[in-house]
């Protein structure tokens, strides 16, 4: 993820002034606010992630991960509606000059908003024993990011150093998300359903049901109406 945003600062540091390399970096960092809440929510869910996968607990391990996704964008979202609603006055709080990053700064975020929104699609490829799929993912995806960058920045500039990074992090979420559903079965991402959990022991719906009384006279001798037979 860093080195999208690198990768676009050393092509703006060529093709583009010093003041445009300085606005980038301060759209960037701004915008990658939310990661912090991304990594934060990794931390805790990670070893989750593998000690259900290792369980085969896939009902649980789907409700983790999506419940995870929805906290995080829940938690994403105000500051991601701020960068939206008011983007020049964001970038503003820099200095003057500044302002004019707003696009980059919109651009950058709803990247941001689409990294957060797919969950945790990387870290439950790494705990499910696939790294060799996130290393595949993340070459292509970096791959992909350097030429949109060369490609982008020097007619576009700024703008183009920005929409380069937002579409490396999509094609990197994508391509998570894509083998996580091929090789786990499953999605994630925020709009996805969040399968029922099971009843607790001793609920209604799954409460022990104790066997029912036998009530055949012929295997129940108090039920049966006849009179006990007399032996001589």
């Amino acid at each position: 993820m860093l080195a999208d945003g690198w990768t676009a600062a050393f092509a703006l540091g060529i093709w583009a002034t010093p003041s445009e390399v300085g606005i980038y970096n301060a759209a960037l960092r701004m915008a990658m606010l939310t990661s912090y809440i991304l990594n934060a929510v990794n931390s805790i869910a990670a070893p989750k992630f593998a000690a259900l996968h290792e369980a085969g607990d896939t009902r649980s391990l789907v409700r983790t991960a999506v419940g995870s996704s929805r906290f995080m964008t829940a938690v994403a979202a105000p500051l991601l509606l701020g960068f939206f609603l008011a983007p020049t006055w964001v970038m503003g709080l820099f200095g003057e000059g500044f302002e004019a990053g707003w696009i980059a700064l919109v651009i950058i975020a709803a990247g941001q908003f689409f990294n957060v929104a797919s969950g945790s699609v990387g870290s439950l490829l790494a705990m499910t024993g696939r790294e060799r799929l996130l290393r595949n993912v993340t070459m292509v995806s970096v791959g992909t990011n350097v030429v949109l960058t060369l490609t982008l920045v020097p007619p576009l500039g700024l703008v183009g150093a920005a929409c380069g990074t937002a579409i490396g992090w999509v094609l990197f979420n994508i391509g998570c998300a894509v083998m996580v559903r091929r090789r786990l079965g499953i999605w994630v991402h925020v709009f996805a359903p969040m399968p029922p959990a099971l009843p607790a022991h001793g609920d209604a719906a799954g409460a022990d049901v104790p066997p029912p009384s036998s009530t055949d006279p012929k295997t129940d001798p108090a039920l049966d109406p006849r009179p006990p037979a007399v032996v001589d």
